[in-house]
């Protein structure tokens, strides 16, 4: 479904923020998801389209020649060939995040325009869409600042082993230039695959903004969706009499019950959009631990690697954290909408039987759980996330 509007997008904070999470995202590689045009100038927008897929192919390239270097690089300390592995499978299932999101462009459309637009159109509080985007943005510069000091790291480990030991400059190893080989062509191109590294980042950044930011919008739609239920007792304190009371709080639960099922709605559009996506992110969260900790027990502790193995794990850590923590969330706000269902005063009618029926069968569909999954059986979630971190362990222990 096509959800771009023939009209200017109406404007609130979560439009507005939406917006720039897609300008931001469009900067980093991503075709525009958002409803319309994203403001930039035709003139930048030609520029920077076959730029942007000039860039997309060299990262392509980029990851093809770290599986190359599996043929072509033999003199490697132990370090440099953990690193290889876990950058070889690590780095395409990153890559893909951008193109599974792409793929489901229309999708995400559809989830934009319904959480910034449909659903806050008559109903929208002021202080839950604040702490929409405050929490957003809190997860998201929590991630970027730990995974940008993690490329760091690697840099400041391999500018420490090159003036130390007087070995090149490796942050990753490629099919070339060779590890030993101290030619000027070869600096060069040890510094431009660094700087590729950063580019290829940008994309993974890109991909759990979007993420991020659609899945806490999701979880506080539940809550907004609580808070006008409860705010429905009000109806009976006007001054209005009884049968005008009634019939205006029948319209309003029929117009809340209208919001409740387009918000199950864009739920199963998240998990449609997203669960290859939380599928790929909760194995590769146990396969990179697992090799963290390899490198620890195994590698040569100077203090910019053991730094570099610290914040790599805390930034895998943080981006399956955040994505299960918000998705456990939606399940918890989903869950306690009957009981604000409940609340809503419905008590107060003496006459309306249908709505005390309507009201009592939309709250037997809210106590069915909300819950979005990950490889088909596991709930995300705060339990499911111990469990995960927890197996990473166990594997280590029995490998080691």
């Amino acid at each position: 479904m096509n959800t771009t509007l023939g009209t200017p997008v109406k404007t609130n904070k979560s439009a507005g923020f939406f917006l720039k999470v897609c300008q931001l995202c469009y900067l980093f590689g991503f075709p525009n998801c958002w409803m319309e045009s994203l403001k930039f100038s035709k003139t930048f927008t030609k520029i920077y389209d076959p730029f942007s897929k000039l860039t997309n192919v060299m990262i392509y390239l980029f990851i093809l020649t770290e599986w190359g270097s599996m043929f072509t690089q033999n003199n490697l300390t132990e370090k440099q060939r953990s690193d290889r592995i876990m950058f070889c499978l690590s780095h395409p299932v990153l890559c893909s995040y951008r193109v599974i999101l792409a793929y489901h462009r229309e999708k995400l459309q559809e989830l934009m325009y319904n959480l910034c637009l449909v659903l806050k159109e008559k109903v929208n509080d002021e202080e839950i869409e604040k702490g929409m985007v405050r929490k957003a943005l809190a997860y998201t510069s929590a991630l970027v600042g730990l995974c940008s000091t993690s490329l760091f790291l690697y840099g400041a480990d391999g500018f420490n082993q090159m003036m130390r030991s007087e070995a090149t400059f490796t942050t990753v190893i490629t099919a070339w230039p060779l590890v030993e080989d101290t030619s000027i062509s070869a600096s060069a191109a040890r510094f431009f695959l660094y700087f590729m590294w950063w580019v290829f980042m940008s994309r993974v950044f890109g991909a759990f903004a979007m993420l991020i930011s659609l899945i806490v919008a999701l979880e506080h739609q539940y809550k907004n969706l609580g808070k006008y239920f409860r705010n429905l007792s009000g109806i009976f304190e006007q001054d209005l009499s009884q049968a005008q009371k009634e019939k205006e709080y029948d319209q309003s639960v029929k117009y809340g019950i209208k919001l409740h099922a387009k918000t199950l709605r864009c739920t199963r559009l998240a998990q449609d959009s997203f669960s290859s996506i939380f599928r790929a992110q909760i194995l590769l969260n146990t396969y990179v631990l697992v090799l963290l900790m390899f490198q620890m027990v195994s590698s040569e502790r100077t203090l910019a690697n053991v730094l570099a193995v610290i914040a790599t794990g805390f930034a895998m850590l943080l981006s399956t954290g955040f994505l299960m923590w918000t998705g456990g969330d939606i399940t918890v706000e989903a869950a306690i909408l009957p009981t604000d269902m409940y609340c809503s005063g419905w008590h107060n009618c003496r006459s309306a039987t249908g709505t005390r029926k309507l009201l009592a069968l939309a709250m037997l569909q809210g106590q069915k759980p909300v819950m979005i999954k990950g490889l088909g059986f596991i709930t995300i979630s705060y339990p499911a996330y111990l469990s995960i971190v927890k197996s990473a362990y166990s594997v280590f222990s029995v490998l080691y």
